[in-house]
């Protein structure tokens, strides 16, 4: 099993969640992205690709399988992986599924159309402790449904 991480939008301070999910399922560890990271972590294999739109999404897709986790942020990828049987979070802690994920399609072209007619600001969320751990849980639930 892989863990694949659609890097250029990762926070790393989910970084070391993942390595210890890894260690405690035999998972192992690839950070896709068209940015070079300047610290490599001696158990994850850091793939960079070319800085064209989507080349990490299409790289994972392509090497990802039924098995593995995808980690992204981005709700069009993470339906194009949903149909192929791979299993997606968020950075949040959000489980991307297959019946709602239209509904999230959806919702971001809504909020997409709102920021571009500035109704809405610019998303500025911080990450903090909170998001940390749903992330966590959220990965644990995953986890341990696979051993079930």
């Amino acid at each position: 099993m892989y863990f694949y991480i659609d890097g250029d939008s990762f926070p790393t301070v989910l970084v070391p969640v993942l390595q210890r999910a890894a260690r405690r399922s035999s998972a192992q560890i690839r950070m896709v992205s068209c940015k070079p990271r300047k610290n490599h972590e001696s158990n994850i294999e850091y793939i960079l690709v070319s800085p064209l739109p989507d080349e990490a999404d299409r790289w994972i897709s392509e090497n990802a399988s039924g098995d593995d986790i995808v980690f992204t942020r981005d709700i069009p990828f993470a339906a194009i992986l949903l149909e192929k049987g791979i299993t997606v979070l968020n950075d949040r802690g959000t489980i991307f599924r297959q019946d709602s994920i239209r509904e999230r399609l959806s919702q971001r072209d809504f909020m997409a159309s709102l920021r571009d007619s500035s109704l809405l600001g610019q998303s500025g969320a911080n990450f903090g402790d909170k998001e940390k751990h749903a992330f966590s849980a959220a990965l644990d639930r995953v986890l341990m449904a696979r051993q079930s």
